[in-house]
């Protein structure tokens, strides 16, 4: 009102100022999204050093492991910095936007030839400075808004995760079978066959085929391996798709193998089975399983083993395509023994009521009898977490005995018995 038209420059330079805020505060959303998911790659890479932190020191791992986190981590500082950054300029520029649109006034004013008293100077000053805290607090919950909206995106995309078990039917009692695939296409979550890129530069000579396989190990063996006629398996097939460079498909083998053909340093898998965005898949053309029989699925480290069992139980495998139904009541033994922090007695019953009889009976199933005699406090002894009081037969047992305890009609065990004595 004071300086007429000459005012109008001020409120262009707010103008301006604000565009600018608008401007870095979607740069900051974008760089706190980055600094997330890198943050997610170093505490992910740390994770798995901590769970394999024997088998590192066994093999003198420390410094390629020490290289990895320290590169992982190098890389989180920097989008860190960048952030930061940006977020200091959004801040300082909103705290200087009033005093930038009153020198800008000044100067349009004098400019003009216009003598600046004191009193339309004072005057501007205080009007520009009624608006120093809202443009302060702008940048702040502009950067605030943005890392919110980024962390709700986050929270989004996990709540919408597909449940576990999506596609695998339940079969009746009254059934012959526990288990019935047909056409089935599994592969780790993310493995969508219709997304660009996946199911294209298949390995031609990648496939797993269950007679294959029992050829060879009697060729292999002179002892012959028994007949299963409680088991049909066609046109089973294990393929390897990859949407990362054609090269690495190439030179990848289909044993899913995590070893570096490069060099002998370990390589870590990322989040999800893959390796350079490899994508793992298993195809079976038909699958049965029939009551009261004993079935075992033998093939080469990586062929697919572990993921028909998941793909089965509807775990951490995402069904892309077919029809699975199993029995109503499964027990499951997974390769890796899992022990909560409690009693023997506990890590058996996992939550469900006592039966004396039953826990007698799953124990004499797993071979622990003895182990109980032996244990102070028997069935009553303390477990530390992961087990740091049994050795890993034991808790490969524990696990076992409590598969059995639950009395399934389908019992699914992923190699069970590899910490267990052979004498057992």
């Amino acid at each position: 009102y004071y300086l007429r038209l000459s005012g109008v420059a001020g409120i262009v330079t707010l103008f301006i100022c604000f565009q600018l805020n608008m401007k870095l505060g979607r740069v900051a959303k974008a760089a706190d999204k980055t600094m997330q998911s890198r943050l997610q790659d170093r505490t992910r890479v740390i994770k798995q050093v901590c769970d394999s932190i024997k088998g590192i020191k066994f093999y003198g791992w420390e410094e390629s492991y020490f290289d990895l986190v320290s590169v992982k981590r190098r890389i989180e500082v920097d989008s860190i910095t960048y952030f930061r950054v940006l977020q200091t300029c959004n801040v300082v520029l909103g705290r200087s936007s009033p005093i930038l649109a009153t020198v800008a006034t000044f100067i349009v004013h004098t400019a003009q030839g216009k003598e600046l008293s004191s009193a339309d100077a004072f005057a501007t000053l205080a009007v520009f400075q009624t608006l120093r805290a809202g443009m302060i607090f702008l940048p702040l919950s502009l950067t605030m808004c943005g890392m919110i909206y980024a962390n709700l995106k986050r929270t989004e995309a996990y709540l919408s995760i597909a449940e576990a078990g999506t596609g695998i039917e339940e079969l009746p009692d009254a059934s012959g079978n526990l288990v019935t695939m047909v056409s089935v296409t599994s592969g780790w979550h993310g493995a969508d066959p219709e997304d660009e890129g996946v199911g294209t530069n298949i390995p031609k000579d990648c496939s797993f085929d269950w007679e294959e396989s029992r050829a060879r190990q009697r060729s292999l063996s002179s002892e012959a391996v028994p007949e299963s006629p409680t088991i049909a398996c066609v046109t089973a097939t294990y393929e390897l798709t990859a949407t990362a460079d054609k090269s690495d498909i190439n030179s990848s083998s289909c044993s899913g193998s995590s070893k570096n053909e490069k060099g002998n340093n370990p390589v870590l898998l990322e989040e999800g089975g893959r390796e350079n965005g490899e994508i793992f898949e298993l195809k079976v053309g038909s699958l049965m399983v029939t009551r009261g029989s004993i079935v075992g699925v033998a093939g080469h480290v990586g062929a697919g083993k572990s993921m028909l069992l998941e793909t089965i139980l509807g775990g951490a495998v995402t069904l892309i395509r077919g029809q699975v139904s199993v029995g109503r009541s499964v027990g499951y033994v997974p390769q890796e023994a899992i022990i909560i922090t409690g009693t023997i007695k506990e890590n058996i019953l996992m939550g469900r009521a006592f039966d004396q009889d039953t826990f007698n009976w799953a124990v004499k199933m797993a071979a622990m009898e003895r182990d109980l005699t032996v244990l102070p406090h028997g069935a009553a002894t303390v477990v530390g977490e992961r087990g740091t009081t049994l050795s890993g037969g034991q808790q490969a047992r524990v696990s076992i005995a409590r598969a059995f305890y639950g009395r399934p009609t389908l019992l699914v065990a992923d190699d069970p018995l590899a910490a267990v004595d052979s004498l057992l």
